[in-house]
């Protein structure tokens, strides 16, 4: 990435099969969802960057403007750089009072 492209504020990674190849299974009520991590972190969900390895997990923030990279078999330095890439595309859509849905197709060709 160049030095004239921005960066989200916040990165959230996976972790089971995402940051390592493990998968350890644990029942646990978490104390907050995705949902409330702007109202925690005071950063809008549009400064966000998600990765996971589970597509179900990406549903939710994607629904509150997070930009979510599905990761499989996980995350290595190209994909880390596409989600910052497409993050960044998708940034600049959103900032742009006059964006169409035909920038997002333009966006996704990046994938």
């Amino acid at each position: 990435m160049t030095a004239d492209k921005e960066f989200p504020k916040m990165i959230v990674f996976g972790l089971d099969h995402t940051l390592w190849p493990f998968k350890v299974h644990v029942n646990y009520v978490s104390p907050f969802n995705k949902v409330h991590l702007h109202k925690h972190s005071g950063i809008d969900y549009e400064d966000m960057l998600f990765f996971d390895d589970e597509w179900k997990n990406n549903i939710e923030p994607a629904y509150l403007n997070v930009t979510c990279w599905w990761v499989i078999n996980g995350l290595n330095k190209i994909k880390l750089n596409k989600g910052l890439v497409n993050w960044n595309e998708c940034h600049k859509i959103l900032q742009n009072p006059k964006f169409e849905i035909s920038d997002f197709k333009k966006a996704e060709n990046l994938i």
